[in-house]
């Protein structure tokens, strides 16, 4: 891709990245990411456009290279597999047109914070600072299985999942599976339509899902089977509609205060509380159960 074959736009982007400039349309942080389909070309840049800046740019003289988008459509798929990218990455309020295809990529920092991503593929990543997803809505699902984090993994007032789904052979809303977090992961307000699966995970400092809504009636909600846990494991005022493993976790401090929930047509109507369990106990109930 040539440099002449860009939008004014893209351009703009181009330009800020070697300083490490914010590029944010006029309209940013007035419209809800989910709306970002109909943004026009004054606000899209194309997904193989920032591939090739993240791939073949270079910092400025004596400056901190780094891409910060605020309120743009990324038109296309971005495919940074396998890819070695020693800057940091932010997209604020950013529309994803299709999932970006994260595999086994290196990243100094990775920030996806407001936006609407229809997926996220990023098994085996590798962050050196911190991954962020905080309020963002992914309907579909985040796969991580196997990253290594070397800050904090927040996914506060987080949205994935679909509320209603048909899909009997669905995956795991949320994949952390055997992840390696050297920090927090801080997940207050997450809400998750399907199973947040943390099995085999190892969390140097604290898990935190206070006051989030975990949902998948019939099944697993949470699964954190052998999950490790360097400081606590809090969930005060959890609520799960489905079942919660804790077989086998590891934890100096757990703090659980949630409640069993079975939605209705009316919303959620708290059952019996699960149990605090001793550290290498287990917690798993039904909502059926509930009294």
């Amino acid at each position: 891709m040539k440099i002449a074959d860009l939008t004014a736009f893209e351009r703009d982007v181009w330009n800020a990245f070697p300083r490490g400039r914010d590029v944010a349309s006029p309209p940013a942080g007035d419209e809800n990411a989910e709306k970002g389909r109909s943004w026009g070309p004054d606000r899209t840049v194309r997904a193989e456009v920032i591939r090739k800046l993240l791939l073949s740019s270079h910092p400025a003289d004596g400056e901190v290279a780094a891409l910060r988008l605020a309120g743009v459509r990324i038109s296309g798929q971005l495919d940074l597999r396998f890819a070695a990218v020693p800057y940091a990455l932010r997209f604020w309020g950013c529309y994803f047109e299709r999932a970006p295809l994260l595999y086994a990529m290196a990243v100094r920092q990775l920030n996806f914070s407001e936006c609407y991503l229809p997926a996220l593929d990023a098994a085996t990543i590798r962050v050196d600072g911190v991954l962020r997803i905080t309020g963002s809505r992914i309907p579909g699902e985040v796969r991580l299985g196997g990253a290594h984090i070397s800050g904090a993994f927040f996914l506060d007032n987080a949205h994935l999942g679909r509320e209603s789904s048909d899909d009997l052979e669905r995956k795991p809303i949320l994949q952390l599976n055997h992840a390696t977090i050297n920090d927090d992961v801080s997940g207050p307000h997450l809400v998750a339509h399907g199973t947040v699966r943390l099995a085999g995970a190892t969390v140097a400092g604290a898990v935190n899902l206070d006051e989030a809504e975990l949902s998948e009636p019939g099944r697993t909600a949470l699964d954190a089977e052998n999950l490790k846990v360097g400081s606590n494991l809090s969930a005060s005022r959890l609520r799960t509609s489905g079942a919660v493993n804790l077989r086998g976790r590891r934890s100096p401090d757990t703090s659980i205060s949630s409640r069993l929930a079975c939605p209705t047509p009316t919303g959620w109507h708290c059952g019996l509380a699960v149990a605090r369990s001793a550290s290498s106990g287990c917690t798993t109930r039904h909502p059926s159960r509930a009294q």
